[in-house]
């Protein structure tokens, strides 16, 4: 073997092993490193490092030592990245690596989140059609054509590729789209074309509109495209968007990707409710209030919009009357939007009926500005299934599994004696449920096995069945072996019991079924990380997050990290396990599982709350291994601090706009986060104000989101966190008095009584973002 062969070799395999264990350091592969560990002259191994880098073999990341790694494992892991020949200093390595593997077509069109993108919908066809369009060479042209009439979502389905050209990391994650108009485009082509490519521009959209259709001008535009960039390898994606044009018949020939948009009204009718739902839905966010609006209102609303731009002002137009109305009324919480709000524009009669005919449409909807639009589609469904929203509890109202879980978490085992005959119950019951899924959760299966030996001897009292149909398919095995267990040992069950016991088995092994990659969080911040673990596992309705509680003063660290790691392991299973931890221990505990232990694990530091959901919906989405996650964890983490850098949340205009903070509104239902945001962030700038410390981004976010699940918890008599006899020490007491004294001081938070595990929680944010605050 030749040294350049060796040094490939040695190449290859170091970009392996970074990339399987997240590392992406890529400390061996440095000219020095491979001399020492190859035994070879440093001056020959430069030269054949700059020799494979210039066969475009090996990838180049500047810096000092420069690096290198091997272009072909990279490619075979990562399918999709657009990774350059040489890596400048202040890039990343993880910016191009977001998508690790090559999704299938239902994937892609599920990711095209649009109304009328369903089966039979209007759309449907055209996201079929533009699918293939992500598989292509990126040194081939992808031109798209967008063609119909003004209003019709062209705009919109073009942003929805452009994401999906992000996520797959075929563009640049910092690309934006450059808009022309097409006459001017026309007229300074040359000039534009060599200001693309100077300045790597690969997504460009051209309007064409009100113009008479010229294919010499269209293949003008792209001889010249193919021209400039004949020695460029990575082409642009390049869109026509065409609007009212004329003799526009030949546009399908330019491409394959020729899309055709139609007209509001040539949409199914249940298309165009949706989209007036929607853009209500939003504005009921944005204004914080109810909104009803009558089946009338619809209709009309709809008869006098000629395209989806027109629709969305005229409701918009709409919702100020009525908030002027309501206004005038002294009506704050709720608009009301009937025909007399619509009566100066257009008169409903029965005769227009038409298309409404075969649709059943509830008198009245209402709307909340805590129901997100995804949610209200996807458990309501409001318009076919004839549901009406008014009747949806604007409180929280829990699902019998919510209910179930909310029990375990408070569960602590009882110490009832029993006889001969309920331990051996117990132990062969206990002994089934460890040979299912939940043999990785000992805690839920004790819980499980008490509960279903009280429902045996009638100690159980609650009523755990529930009005929504489950299917319980694959728990009747389970279900079947204990009920002839308990029915071997002469025990005749009733139906109402056996009917109790499949409930609870079903829901056991419902919250961890499907769950390869736990998530743990290791704190001694109990109070804040009990409410992640409560709050998101009611939500998600899966025993994905956990915790680890630790001492507020660690006297010897060695032995804590060997119990972390003890406790923890038990939750991994094969696909690894994610692992949150406080920034002092997390290097360490990191070392522990990565030197020490064959489980696949990534160890982060405990952010806000933004990182763990994003987390838990990255391992719902990809619950394949945590190698394969952890890029796309990398890539979030990297969001969340671009997010703490870049905006101000001290802003009122960002609060009330940002995607994460409107994300609360779903975890706590009945709290209209509009309104209690501004009271926290209040309260919050008062307490700032007494303790003399700086108000940063971090502080606001977990201020805000353990500020709203405390009066979560408060307005439905719930608790998250840990039951305590004393929640501070003596020389927190101080820090407590000034949180309380504020608190007392504020007449918007009269209607909550705050106790002193909810101000400690407080004090805990404060902590945890400015650990010298006792000092």
């Amino acid at each position: 073997m030749t040294n350049k062969e060796k040094i490939l070799q040695f190449i290859e395999s170091e970009t392996e092993a970074n990339i399987k264990e997240s590392r992406f350091d890529f400390d061996s592969c440095t000219a020095g490193v491979i001399s020492k560990l190859l035994f070879l002259d440093r001056t020959n191994i430069s030269r054949i490092l700059n020799e494979l880098y210039r066969e475009n073999i090996l990838i180049k990341i500047s810096g000092k030592p420069i690096k290198y790694i091997s272009k072909n494992i990279f490619a075979k892991n990562y399918p999709f990245s657009s990774i350059p020949k040489i890596i400048q200093k202040n890039e990343h390595i993880e910016d191009y690596i977001s998508f690790h593997s090559e999704p299938d077509q239902t994937s892609f069109a599920k990711s095209f989140h649009m109304i009328g993108s369903h089966q039979d919908g209007s759309l449907y066809e055209n996201i079929n059609r533009i699918l293939s369009i992500f598989y292509l060479p990126k040194d081939t042209f992808r031109i798209i054509i967008l063609d119909g009439d003004s209003g019709t979502g062209k705009k919109f389905f073009l942003h929805q590729i452009y994401h999906r050209f992000q996520e797959l990391s075929i563009i640049h994650k910092n690309t934006q789209i450059q808009y022309y108009e097409f006459i001017d485009f026309y007229a300074h082509a040359k000039e534009y074309i060599k200001q693309a490519i100077s300045k790597n521009h690969t997504f460009i959209s051209i309007t064409y509109s009100n113009l008479k259709y010229n294919p010499a001008m269209f293949h003008r535009i792209i001889d010249l495209f193919e021209l400039y960039y004949f020695n460029v390898n990575i082409k642009p994606v390049l869109a026509f968007i065409c609007s009212d044009l004329t003799d526009k018949e030949n546009l399908s020939a330019i491409t394959p990707f020729y899309l055709k948009f139609p007209a509001l009204k040539d949409r199914p009718v249940i298309e165009a409710i949706d989209l007036i739902t929607l853009f209500v839905q939003n504005a009921a966010q944005k204004t914080s209030k109810t909104i009803k609006l009558t089946s009338t209102f619809i209709k009309t609303v709809y008869i006098i919009s000629d395209n989806i731009q027109q629709l969305k002002t005229y409701i918009d137009f709409f919702i100020s009357k009525a908030m002027l109305t309501a206004n005038k009324r002294a009506i704050k919480t709720e608009i009301i939007l009937d025909d007399n709000i619509t009566a100066d524009f257009f008169h409903y009669s029965t005769s227009e009926n038409g298309k409404f005919e075969s649709i059943q449409l509830p008198e009245v909807l209402i709307i909340s500005p805590n129901l997100q639009y995804d949610n209200l589609k996807k458990t309501q469904n409001t318009i076919e299934t004839n549901t009406l929203l008014s009747e949806i509890k604007q409180k929280y109202s829990p699902t019998a599994l919510q209910a179930f879980y909310y029990q375990y978490s408070h569960y602590k085992p009882s110490n009832i004696k029993r006889n001969l005959k309920t331990d051996t119950l117990y132990n062969g019951i206990n002994k089934i449920l460890y040979k299912t899924n939940l043999y990785f959760y000992p805690e839920l299966i004790e819980f499980t096995t008490d509960r279903v030996l009280k429902i045996i001897t009638n100690e159980f009292t609650q009523d755990i069945d529930t009005a929504e149909h489950i299917d319980r398919t694959e728990t009747m095995s389970v279900t079947h072996k204990i009920i002839q267990y308990v029915e071997s040992h002469h025990i005749a069950l009733s139906s109402k019991q056996i009917h109790y016991i499949e409930n609870t088995i079903y829901y056991s092994i419902y919250l961890t079924n499907g769950i390869q990659i736990p998530i743990v969080i290791v704190s001694k911040y109990s109070h804040l990380v009990k409410q992640y673990e409560t709050l998101y596992n009611l939500y998600y309705k899966k025993h994905i997050l956990h915790t680890f509680i630790l001492p507020a003063n660690i006297d010897n660290e060695t032995e804590m990290i060997e119990t972390i790691f003890s406790t923890l392991i038990r939750y991994a299973k094969s696909q690894g396990i994610l692992i949150f931890t406080d920034k002092e221990i997390r290097s360490k505990l990191a070392n522990r599982f990565f030197m020490y232990s064959n489980t696949l694990s990534h160890c982060m530091e405990l952010s806000t709350f933004i990182m763990i959901q994003n987390s838990i919906n990255q391992i719902l989405d990809n619950n394949t291994n945590i190698l394969n996650v952890t890029p796309n964890l990398l890539v979030e983490q990297n969001r969340e601090k671009k997010l703490l850098q870049n905006e101000s949340f001290s802003q009122y205009s960002v609060r009330n706009t940002d995607k994460n903070l409107l994300s609360i509104n779903q975890l706590t239902p009945g709290i209209n986060n509009f309104e209690t945001n501004e009271i926290l962030f209040t309260l919050l700038t008062k307490i700032c104000r007494k303790l003399n410390i700086p108000i940063i981004n971090s502080l606001i976010l977990d201020f805000l989101f353990h500020g709203n699940c405390i009066l979560f918890e408060l307005k439905n008599k719930l608790n998250f966190r840990p039951d305590e006899k004393k929640f501070y020490d003596d020389s927190q007491h101080h820090l407590i008095s000034i949180v309380k004294d504020v608190i007392e001081s504020m007449d918007t938070l009269e209607e909550y009584e705050f106790s002193d595990r909810d101000i400690y929680t407080l004090l805990q944010i404060f902590l945890r973002n400015n650990p010298d605050i006792t000092s």
